[in-house]
């Protein structure tokens, strides 16, 4: 709350008030004065303030406050992510990042893995189907039929440090209309020498173009 996000409650913004706004005399307004407001009076303003102005279908986006909803906002937070990953150095599961839309136009998509080996190659694998099995006991979430797309860069981070690598791919989508609706599925392989089997893997990521 407030404008430089001092406050994390309606109690501590009452407070501010209550004891007349701060210190700042040099730039307060005299009509902001200490509040001479007895205790239970206080509790039922903050009371009010917290939760007498929140209109419960408000929050369940129920009549009279429907809205159209963006195509972007029917995403999940974090993408839409499945299937497992594999642990590599340290036994951390590498991360993929999917969660920024793609949007056709947009000139600043990104696909990112973290939480890797530090300073290790990674591949972003991507085709237009899925997959759960596993090749040489890494878990695999894209299909490898031949018609994959490979993109393989160093990771940064501290070197060999587990957790510590990170990437990101950036590529303009094209504003092509003949692109919406097509998906595509991407998941990263961290060449990982720390684990028996040379790799550890994300979970998949389902990326649909709109």
């Amino acid at each position: 709350f407030m404008h430089n996000g001092q406050f994390t409650s309606i109690n501590q913004v009452f407070g501010f008030y209550r004891n007349g706004g701060g210190p700042n005399l040099d730039n307060k307004d005299p009509l902001l004065v200490p509040l001479n407001v007895p205790p239970q009076a206080a509790a039922d303003l903050i009371s009010f303030v917290a939760t007498a102005l929140t209109d419960p279908r408000l929050a369940q986006g129920l009549p009279p406050f429907t809205r159209p909803t963006l195509r972007s906002q029917l995403l999940p937070q974090a993408g839409i992510v499945y299937g497992p990953g594999s642990a590599g150095t340290g036994a951390r599961i590498p991360a993929i990042l999917a969660e920024v839309p793609a949007n056709l136009g947009n000139p600043d998509w990104k696909i990112g893995v973290a939480n890797a080996r530090g300073g290790a190659l990674a591949t972003l694998v991507l085709n237009f189907v899925p997959a759960s099995t596993q090749i040489f006991g890494v878990n695999l979430n894209v299909g490898l039929d031949g018609g994959e797309m490979l993109v393989t860069f160093g990771l940064g981070g501290a070197s060999g440090v587990a957790g510590a690598g990170y990437g990101t791919l950036a590529l303009g989508l094209p504003p092509d209309p003949w692109l919406a609706g097509i998906t595509f599925y991407g998941q990263w392989f961290v060449w990982d020498g720390g684990v028996p089997a040379g790799a550890a893997s994300t979970r998949g990521a389902e990326i649909r173009f709109f």
